[in-house]
């Protein structure tokens, strides 16, 4: 036999590495990449996602947003006061929502002296009131 003594922490010479190279060649793998997303990323992916739901003894697909709101108007109906609450609260703020956006919408047109005014400004700066500058916009 060899000198080198076999025994704890001494494995045989043939079951050693070989000089130069590694017992892990290939190394610890990387952890998957994570991608960060809000919970608001998560929450609008999760609600605009498709499920499949019974309506009237058949299936039927919708986003998880409308089966929700389905099941909630389910129980308000049925009498649940919490699910009446909510629903109220949901339809008052959807109802202020569309409010706001036909104020906006009416707002497009300016009212004949406001024009008149603009109109004004724009002759003195020595531009046509239909002229349109670099940004985009006559006033700046």
């Amino acid at each position: 036999m060899t000198d080198y003594e076999v025994g704890y922490r001494k494995p045989p010479k043939h079951g050693q590495f070989r000089p130069g190279r590694s017992g892990n060649a290939k190394g610890r793998p990387k952890r998957a990449a994570v991608q960060s997303q809000d919970l608001s990323d998560v929450v609008f992916d999760l609600l605009d996602e498709k499920v499949e739901v019974m309506r009237r003894g058949k299936p039927v697909r919708m986003s998880f947003k409308a089966a929700m709101m389905r099941q909630v108007a389910s129980y308000a109906a049925k009498g649940n006061l919490r699910a009446a609450e909510f629903l109220d609260k949901l339809l008052m703020r959807a109802n202020a929502r569309r409010a706001d956006q036909i104020r906006i919408d009416h707002t497009d047109a300016l009212p004949d002296d406001d024009e008149a005014v603009i109109a004004r400004y724009l002759n003195r700066r020595g531009e046509a009131p239909g002229d349109a500058d670099d940004e985009g916009g006559a006033l700046q």
